[in-house]
């Protein structure tokens, strides 16, 4: 019991250290920028995984696409996760033409890897972020076509 008591207090400390961190303007842009190349990175990998040109030959029993922890689970569920960063700046008003680029880029590519995986957590994620972001994205809409 003391043990999953230590876990919690661990995690619980983490959860507000990184809360306190992106509450901080200073760091926001530079986490915000690791994230979204990590996800770019992967979701490159992965897709090279995808269509059989990985230029390292693995010994793996999983899927085709295991990404660079070595598991399709966790690369699919990073990627869905990252649909939500993608569907936020896609239809965001500050948005700029560069990033709406980007963003119609990844999410095909996303897509694609989170479909090779063969893992349902890509899934999972990516219908809760849909189901989280759709409602969102069309209030933006809306809105936007009330005040034009």
């Amino acid at each position: 019991v003391s043990q999953s008591r230590y876990d919690l207090n661990g995690f619980l400390k983490d959860l507000f250290l990184g809360v306190a961190i992106a509450s901080n303007k200073s760091f926001r842009k530079p986490l915000l920028y690791s994230v979204i190349g990590t996800l770019f990175i992967n979701c490159a990998y992965g897709f090279i995984q995808a269509i059989g040109k990985d230029w390292v030959k693995w010994a793996s029993s999983y899927s085709p696409v295991f990404g660079t922890l070595g598991n399709p689970d966790f690369i699919s569920a990073f990627l869905g996760f990252g649909t939500a960063f993608a569907f936020s700046y896609l239809f965001a008003r500050e948005s700029s033409v560069k990033v709406r680029i980007l963003t119609l880029i990844y999410l095909p590519f996303a897509l694609f890897v989170i479909y090779k995986s063969k893992a349902q957590q890509g899934l999972i994620v990516l219908g809760i972020v849909l189901v989280t972001t759709l409602p969102v994205i069309i209030n933006v809409i809306t809105h936007r076509s009330h005040k034009s």
